[in-house]
């Protein structure tokens, strides 16, 4: 969390250094801004930093959130549970887990995620976490009990997608890249 904190007072620093550059060696030495130089910086990073933080409060407030069950569990759905919780401003939320083959340990999961093993709690997990997106694990959409019950959500109040869309959707370039160079490589 204090990594863009770090990047900012750096980013103001390398910004205060090149200003001082343009303007002391290559500029015209009748115009040298003291005091104004580094009062600007001072103030815009700080009102930038800020804004950055107030705009993070603003989208991780739980009514902008949308809450997620993920059906199955793999390497790759440990992964996203990570990712999501590790990025609250993407504004997804894991409440809960359906592992129907019983893989998971609790060292898998981070606190406040519930996990199902029977596939028939998840009308009710729905209702109760008032879930809003249900994920489709790689490896258990292929599952014919997984595809009844997630075919019997096609008319509740909820979406359904798989893992990849996801993916695609919510998280940058860099991460669908990572994940293609693991797969193919």
């Amino acid at each position: 969390k204090y990594v863009f904190y770090l990047f900012a007072c750096l980013a103001a620093v390398i910004s205060l250094i090149i200003s001082m550059v343009a303007f002391y060696l290559l500029g015209d030495r009748a115009v040298t801004p003291k005091t104004i130089l580094l009062l600007s910086i001072i103030i815009g990073y700080s009102l930038s930093t800020m804004w950055r933080v107030v705009y993070s409060r603003i989208l991780t407030i739980s009514r902008l959130t949308t809450k997620v069950i993920i059906v199955g569990f793999d390497e790759q759905t440990k992964e996203l549970v990570t990712m999501i919780a590790n990025s609250p401003e993407k504004g997804y939320h894991v409440v809960a887990i359906f592992d129907p083959s019983r893989t998971i340990k609790n060292s898998d999961v981070p606190t406040g995620i519930e996990v199902y093993s029977s596939l028939a709690a998840i009308r009710p997990a729905i209702t109760t976490h008032k879930a809003q997106l249900v994920v489709t694990a790689p490896s258990h959409k292929e599952n014919p009990d997984i595809v009844r019950e997630l075919y019997e959500l096609l008319f509740w109040p909820v979406r359904l997608t798989d893992f990849s869309s996801l993916y695609e959707n919510s998280f940058s370039f860099r991460m669908r890249s990572y994940i293609w160079t693991r797969r193919n490589i």
